[in-house]
């Protein structure tokens, strides 16, 4: 072969090489270009689905309940019993010396003496560790029987209809905690015994979203602003919703017979200009009537009519302040 033929051979290898480097990497863009797409329509697929359990959640939150306590049955439950003293491990050492019978081996040895010493203070070891165990054990008790005494005298108190017992078991077992983690904060009273009264403040105009978010048929992600009348019809379902789930949660928790809920959010206040807390629903619950509800179908916020109540609303302008309930107003016990 003639040197311009090799030459040639070398320069269509290298331009070979040179095609196939950038097909390869027209072929990787290309992949990264649908690597991307796929990761941007399951992150719309997330945003969207983030959307809607947040809806489903504020129109929703009255359907759902805690766990009630039986006061009654924690109150008569049995006193812890106290650990009896065992031996155990001291039996066991004893009966090893006692059952010890020495080899031929080690009576010709003289390490009978030796053996039988070891017999011995395995039951001094014995006694020792049966001891120790009585006293974890009896630590264990210990705790076990201040735990039943509190709990039991809890219960009497709340059985009783002792208001301070009733704030001391919300503050132990917290049964609103889900209600707050979305935003609002309680504040809770017992006029006396039969009643519960709330004061929920929240924020609604910060919870419920302003935008919907949707996937186009492409299954890209649409966000469009929430017409004004879908976003106070939600925020309205919500702060229902949150009465509801307040008075659910107190009965469930409480031998009350009624339960006043004031709910609270930030309205503008056309004297000073300034945004000012204020009073957008104020409803009082008997026992009867909520728990004749069916919450599965039920719409918070026609659900108000089954109440007292009073609640200033209008599907294009919101929520604006009312007067709380009287006493004089409340559901009769």
């Amino acid at each position: 072969m003639t040197f311009q033929g090799a030459l040639r051979q070398v320069i269509a290898a290298q331009r070979r090489a040179a095609r196939d480097a950038e097909r390869r990497q027209k072929q990787h863009a290309r992949a990264l270009k649908l690597q991307a797409k796929a990761d941007e329509l399951e992150r719309a697929a997330a945003e969207v689905e983030e959307f809607e359990e947040r809806v489903q959640q504020l129109t929703s939150i009255h359907q759902s309940v805690g766990e009630s306590i039986d006061w009654a049955e924690l109150r008569e439950k049995s006193e812890p019993a106290a650990p009896q003293k065992l031996d155990r491990w001291e039996k066991a050492a004893i009966a090893a010396r006692d059952n010890f019978k020495p080899s031929l081996f080690q009576r010709l040895f003289g390490s009978e003496q030796k053996v039988r010493s070891k017999l011995d203070q395995k039951i001094s070891t014995g006694k020792d560790r049966d001891e120790v165990s009585f006293q974890g054990a009896l630590k264990l008790y210990q705790q076990q029987l201040e735990q039943w005494q509190e709990s039991t005298k809890l219960a009497a108190g709340v059985l009783d209809r002792v208001t301070a017992a009733y704030k001391q078991a919300l503050d132990e077992l917290e049964p609103l905690s889900e209600i707050q983690e979305i935003g609002c904060v309680c504040d809770l009273s017992f006029p006396d015994g039969y009643t519960g009264e709330v004061n929920l403040s929240i924020e609604g105009e910060k919870v419920v979203p302003r935008e919907s978010k949707s996937l186009t048929r492409t299954g890209k992600l649409s966000v469009k602003p929430l017409p004004q009348a879908k976003f106070y019809e939600l925020y309205q379902d919500y702060v229902c919703g949150c009465a509801l789930r307040t008075g659910r949660e107190l009965f469930s928790f409480l031998p009350l017979t009624r339960v006043i809920v004031n709910i609270k959010a930030a309205l503008l206040d056309s004297a000073t200009g300034h945004l000012r807390e204020q009073t957008i629903l104020s409803v009082g619950m008997p026992r009867a009537t909520l728990e004749g509800m069916n919450f599965a179908a039920a719409d918070p916020s026609d659900a108000m009519a089954l109440f007292p109540h009073r609640m200033g609303f209008k599907r294009s302008q919101g929520f604006s302040p009312v007067k709380p309930l009287s006493p004089s107003e409340y559901p009769k016990i």
